[in-house]
């Protein structure tokens, strides 16, 4: 029953919508979740310049962006471009971002992020010989600082750093 709801062991599994091969120890996103991608940025509202994106089309992108942010290091922080203009419940709605009354400027600041956040998605997706280097990556790399320490030899590549020059020690040897 288990087998059949979960598959059998392998070592390469598709787990949470991630590849992952524990031969190889390399995790990488799917092409279709690539593409998913690809194809809704290719719609006008994502266009540089333009206001018209409904929260509902803003959800979309969110939604994906977040898978790939598993995997893509750095692009969870750059999420937050999207995450201000995330309000409201009536998905046919026009975003606007979350500022104060008549700061235009942090306004307009708002929607150079969120372009710019766009922009660089469809870089990311651009060519696709570049995908497994780009949404590929080692499997410590998701594990939290504790877990990546727990598996064997790691400790011996950890850089512990102090303002004390007496502390600054590599492999554990001398840490406290």
């Amino acid at each position: 029953m288990k087998d059949a709801e979960e598959g059998i062991y392998g070592p390469e599994q598709l787990v949470w919508g991630v590849a992952i091969n524990t031969e190889t120890e390399r995790m990488s996103l799917p092409e279709a979740r690539v593409l998913k991608g690809a194809y809704l940025l290719q719609g006008s509202e994502y266009s540089f310049g333009e206001k018209t994106l409904t929260l509902k089309g803003l959800q979309r992108f969110r939604g994906i962006a977040t898978g790939w942010s598993t995997i893509v290091g750095g692009l969870k922080n750059e999420l937050k471009a999207a995450d201000v203009f995330l309000s409201g419940v009536d998905g046919s709605a026009i975003v606007k971002p979350r500022v104060e009354e008549g700061a235009t400027s942090r306004e307009a600041q708002a929607w150079e992020d969120l372009w710019d956040l766009f922009e660089d998605c469809r870089w990311l997706c651009a060519r696709s010989e570049t995908w497994a280097e780009k949404f590929g990556g080692d499997i410590r790399e998701v594990l939290v600082p504790m877990e990546r320490l727990a598996l064997p030899g790691q400790l011996r590549q950890v850089v512990f750093v102090s303002s004390d020059p007496w502390r600054c020690v590599q492999g554990g040897a001398g840490a406290a």
